[in-house]
């Protein structure tokens, strides 16, 4: 099977997720079409169970599991933080591309109070994402600079970095969040996840790249 012919396959989900958190993973498979011109996609369809995809490094706390499963990586405390990242096996990048996660964010604190998650993708130079915090304020980044942002990441949010010559925008389900310019960015060679949470739940459906 290559590897744009998996998102016919039963859909997975990479999953952050702790014991004693207030939200359930859902049982709806999410089916995430292969992006147009796409050069690279991973929807974890034909990763076993308990591993992270072949060629990737890190991931120690990253679990791959069939959707509707329960909870995938389990903290011996509540109050325990995640963090973690993995990157993808190396990749050639055209001059312009769009790098695309699929990723459900949700709250799950039953504490009232410190609940928080992040989300990012590091391409190169670059770097964008989102966190979230006390379970309510999502503050969307781009390196060093932050945005006020009135939606909610939910379930099946589209995050999206896209450069054009020297011009990169990032956007969440469509809508620029955040715009920059850039001289000096030095080309990727593979995209990297970096996420962090306490007392709530992230998961991470699929990854992509395609020329522009």
């Amino acid at each position: 099977m290559s590897m744009y012919q998996r998102s016919r396959a039963l859909p997975f989900l990479l999953s952050i997720a702790c014991v004693g958190c207030g939200s359930s993973p859902t049982a709806t498979p999410v089916v995430n079409p292969v992006p147009s011109k796409a050069f690279y996609y991973e929807n974890f369809s034909t990763t076993p169970d308990g591993a992270v995809p072949s060629g990737w490094v890190g991931g120690e706390k990253l679990i791959v599991t069939r959707v509707g499963r329960a909870q995938t990586l389990l903290i011996s405390s509540v109050n325990d933080d995640i963090k973690d990242s993995a990157s993808t096996p190396a990749i050639q990048f055209p001059q312009d591309f769009r790098v695309e996660a699929v990723v459900s964010m949700e709250e799950g604190s039953a504490w009232g109070g410190g609940c928080s998650a992040a989300f990012g993708l590091q391409v190169g130079s670059v770097s964008v994402g989102t966190n979230t915090a006390m379970c309510s304020m999502v503050i969307p980044y781009f390196d060093g600079d932050t945005a006020q942002w009135n939606g909610a990441i939910g379930r099946n949010a589209t995050f999206a970095l896209e450069k054009r010559a020297n011009v990169f925008s990032f956007t969440i389900n469509g809508q620029r969040v955040l715009l920059k310019r850039i001289a000096d960015f030095q080309p990727p060679d593979r995209i990297r996840i970096n996420v962090w949470g306490r007392q709530g739940r992230l998961e991470i459906h699929s990854v992509s790249a395609s020329a522009l």
